[in-house]
């Protein structure tokens, strides 16, 4: 019994994150509208059908507004 409740505490260990790339969010969004793609010079045209766009699991639509 003491064996397998040792394995447990031994597997839970937190994996090691950066919060850099949180921190330079603002950086990003500069980067991308700096882009000609963005304002879509260099890109060619559709062809005219629709696109759905849809939000990820919890997400709203204002992430979404760049598009």
């Amino acid at each position: 019994m003491a064996e397998s409740r040792q394995r447990i505490l031994e597997d839970d260990v937190a994996a090691p994150l950066s919060m850099l790339p949180e921190a330079l969010f603002g950086v990003e969004i500069l980067l991308l509208r700096a882009t000609p793609a963005y304002y879509g010079l260099g890109v060619p045209r559709g062809d005219g059908s629709g696109v759905v766009v849809i939000p990820g699991f919890l997400g709203s639509d204002l992430y979404l507004m760049e598009m």
